[in-house]
């Protein structure tokens, strides 16, 4: 709880301010913490079981939900029923990392790799450091309780027995390097695979180029190896509001013709569900009955869905007869009169329909008019282009030209773009002092989130005094349940755990708005963009803010009067931080992987709100492609500082090792069955491996912080030798970071031999690459180009979609779904 010195003059209301903002920071971990510091191994191990009591109710919840929610658990069986094998259970617990290396998202394949390694790193160490460090810490800490379980820390070994933990720092770094080189290479020769086969590979984009360079490198492009060029036209912004006119109507008018034939489908079928048929058994007259509900509930629920159509309808009859009793009661007893009203909408959202899509050739010849003039003083074209060339060497070989700051006339470059994943917006209305006014304030907003965000995370500590307050205040209400000793210290440790991921779940929609207000051109940029800024708070707060459990604003003061002492408050802070990582980790991998495989919110989408409304086979099968997204921007940090977190706690608190490891495990399996059962969205923001090789080179954090600790600890122990011996090996270990940098952060596709050169995915000569930029807007909203409606066999129905067919021009698609006999919607 927060509590202030009442007996402390303050002599202005500056001073009383300054005094409740440092009595805040000094509560904001040391609540957290404090609960965690003396927490016995009994009471660790209460939190433990009721960790592992949840896991088991998320695993019965999910297998049952599987079974009854196939569009969300598992959805490639729903999508791809005649192509798609859906392995067993037992086969896909067999299924090894690499089997995944051919999925089409190369950024999610490399996060399963950085579980696994993570997961291999700490399993190998901890079966070096658990035998050797732990009886050695517990027979040292002789002043502690028995079972506290801080007494498997480094808390009080001094002198010469530190030398083993500076052994074993050097063993880990070295098995460390050793495991980052191997995979560095691995990730490597994919990423350069993956970047030849991919169809733009040769397409450069370059912001704000000077137009008279433009225009002489288009008329002697073939020497430098250019194949096309590609302008931006500023009226792409009207185009794309136009096109998503055409493709809304589309949508309207799917959903009309949809609600008209499951019209025609519910009449055919309530003349037809005969419920007292001849039966021969009790248990298929018990399936005919449970048939027939489905069907009721299908068939309520659809007149619910269209009931705003049917009232419309209904005062439009009503209008024309005056005579509303009539009408509704018409409406009730015939359908005819819905669909003939729905005919009417659809003859309107046609005619508009053809008009919007006459302006939209309109606009589309005036801009290509436009473009074909190669006009460079002309104000109607931006300073941006697409250049396509030869091959992805030319393209790499002229990136890296002009990427030097001795080239003026271009600003930015980008290789390799998507045009799904270009942020057309940023580039049509691109202005450079404005992006640059952008950049600036969103930076100082992002410092500021990352500072301020400490005073809402410092009210954790009053949560976690719950079961205390509802023992106290709430007897009456009989909360039997908090009484219990068990229940109630497995509340206390986790409950805080709980608020701190909570409060951290919002930053990275945070950070990702902030991204898209900078102007980044791709989503890949945006990817990389919040990565580097949730990787920093999530640091600044789950590691560092943590570990000065003292007191943050005692901290600063101490940083601020000694420089020096980084290395001593860091040894005397991260030991007594130690319990409270065990359990947040542990914590952290169960709600991770629950989190996973029950997709809380698709799951209540699904009860909610998709149930009842009426949604065509396309949105519905967009839904079931789309649903389920990564952004893997926000996800890689996360992993990346708890890596850190178990890298710099492995020789000060070894225990968290098999606790990193068991949570790691965890959310590896979760994301191989999302990944097998599940996972169809193309990821057009993949940025072929560089947020795995970056998430990779963040764990040198963890590793300097490990080093920067046990420098402190010798320095406090007075072995300056082993000080001097640390000291170096903090030296070599920068300079090995350096050389991996540069070879994990290497251009590719720069030197490529003969074998490697024949796996670049020439295009036909006479279709260029650049075609899929010059419609720009496509990515956003693209068009049907048929409607897609269920077929029933039976003759009203057929001859319902015929009719719309001939009458309307309605190109309709019937062989992608189907209506069963309970009125579901069924793929084929």
């Amino acid at each position: 709880m927060l509590k202030l010195n009442n007996s402390i003059p303050y002599q202005n209301n500056t001073n009383y301010t300054n005094g409740l903002i440092r009595a805040i920071l000094d509560s904001r971990v040391s609540t957290i913490v404090s609960t965690s510091k003396e927490i016995t191994l009994q009471s660790f191990l209460r939190t433990f079981i009721l960790s592992i009591i949840f896991l088991i109710i998320e695993i019965i919840i999910f297998l049952f939900m599987r079974v009854i929610y196939k569009d969300i658990y598992r959805s490639k069986a729903v999508l791809y029923s005649g192509k798609y094998n859906e392995p067993s259970f037992f086969k896909f617990c067999s299924k090894r990392c690499s089997d995944f290396g051919d999925m089409d998202d190369l950024d999610g394949y490399f996060l399963l790799r950085f579980l696994k390694f993570l997961s291999f790193y700490f399993l190998t160490i901890s079966l070096v450091h658990l035998p050797i460090l732990l009886p050695l810490h517990y027979n040292h800490n002789i002043n502690m309780p028995v079972f506290s379980l801080d007494k498997f820390n480094i808390s009080n070994i001094h002198g010469k027995k530190m030398t083993i933990h500076l052994v074993l720092c050097l063993l880990d770094i070295i098995w460390f390097h050793i495991l980052i080189l191997k995979e560095s290479k691995l990730i490597f020769s994919i990423k350069e695979k993956r970047i030849l086969q991919s169809k733009y590979s040769s397409v450069l984009f370059v912001e704000n180029i000077n137009k008279t360079f433009l225009k002489n490198l288009q008329s002697v492009g073939d020497d430098y190896g250019v194949k096309d060029i590609c302008e931006i036209h500023k009226d792409y912004g009207e185009f794309y509001k136009i096109w998503n006119r055409v493709y809304c109507m589309e949508k309207y008018i799917e959903k009309i013709t949809l609600d008209i034939i499951t019209e025609v489908y519910f009449e055919h079928r309530s003349k037809h569900f005969w419920f007292c048929e001849k039966r021969t058994t009790t248990l298929q007259f018990i399936f005919k009955v449970l048939k027939y509900l489905v069907y009721q509930k299908n068939f309520l629920l659809f007149r619910l869905r269209t009931s705003k159509a049917r009232i419309k309808s209904a005062f439009q009859n009503y209008n024309n007869s005056n005579k509303l009793g009539d009408s509704l009661g018409c409406n009730a007893e015939s359908p005819s009169k819905f669909i003939s009203s729905q005919y009417e909408q659809l003859e309107i959202a046609l005619k508009i329909y053809n008009n919007t899509v006459v302006l939209l050739k309109e606009q589309n010849g005036k801009i290509k008019q436009e473009l074909n003039k190669n006009d460079p003083e002309s104000d109607l074209t931006s300073n941006n282009a697409f250049l396509e060339f030869n091959s992805p060497q030319e393209a790499h070989a002229i990136s890296l030209i002009l990427r030097r700051n001795t080239v003026t006339f271009v600003s930015q470059v980008t290789l390799n773009p998507n045009p799904y994943d270009i942020q057309w917006l940023s580039i049509i209305y691109s202005n450079s002092i404005y992006k640059e006014i952008m950049r600036v304030i969103t930076v100082v907003i992002s410092i500021s989130i990352i500072i301020g965000w400490v005073i809402p995370i410092a009210f954790i500590g009053f949560f976690a005094h719950i079961p205390y307050i509802t023992v106290t205040f709430l007897q009456p209400l009989s909360f039997r349940i908090f009484k219990s000793q068990f229940i109630r210290d497995g509340i206390e440790n986790i409950l805080p755990l709980v608020t701190l991921i909570f409060l951290t779940e919002f930053v990275p929609y945070i950070f990702r708005f902030l991204s898209k207000l900078k102007g980044c051109r791709t989503g890949s940029e945006i990817e990389k963009d919040v990565q580097v800024w949730l990787f920093v708070f999530f640091f600044v707060h789950l590691f560092v803010v943590v570990t000065a459990s003292s007191g943050i604003s005692l901290v600063i003061d101490r940083l601020i009067n000694n420089p020096n002492s980084i290395p001593i408050i860091l040894a005397h802070e991260l030991p007594k931080s130690s319990s409270f990582f065990c359990s947040f980790i542990m914590l952290r991998g169960i709600a991770y992987f629950g989190g996973n495989i029950l997709r809380i919110k698709d799951l209540l989408l699904q009860i909610t709100y998709y149930g009842f409304i009426n949604y065509s086979p396309h949105i519905r099968i967009n839904r079931v492609k789309n649903s389920l997204f990564f952004n893997w921007g926000s996800i890689y940090p996360l992993f990346s500082v708890l890596g850190c977190i178990g890298i710099a706690y492995g020789i000060i608190s070894p225990i968290i090792l098999p606790i990193s490891c068991l949570s790691l495990i965890l959310v590896y399996v979760s994301f191989k069955y999302l990944f097998e059962y599940q996972y169809t969205k193309t990821n057009h923001s993949d940025t072929f491996g560089e947020l795995y090789q970056r998430t990779l080179l963040q764990l040198y954090v963890g590793v300097y912080f490990m080093e920067f600790c046990l420098l402190g600890l010798f320095i406090l122990s007075d072995a300056y030798t082993l000080a001097f011996c640390t000291f170096s090996l903090l030296v070599a270990t920068l300079i090995c970071n350096i050389y991996i940098r540069k070879s994990v952060l290497r251009s590719a596709l720069f030197l490529l031999n003969d074998h490697e050169q024949n796996t670049y995915i020439q295009n036909d000569s006479n279709q260029s690459t650049l075609d899929s930029y010059r419609s720009p807007m496509k990515r956003k909203t693209k068009m049907y180009g048929e409607i897609w409606l269920p077929t029933y066999p039976a003759e009203n129905v057929i001859e319902e979609i015929t009719m719309m067919e001939k009458k309307y021009g309605i190109v309709i698609n019937t062989s992608k779904s189907f209506f069963d006999d309970r009125g579901n919607l069924r793929f084929r």
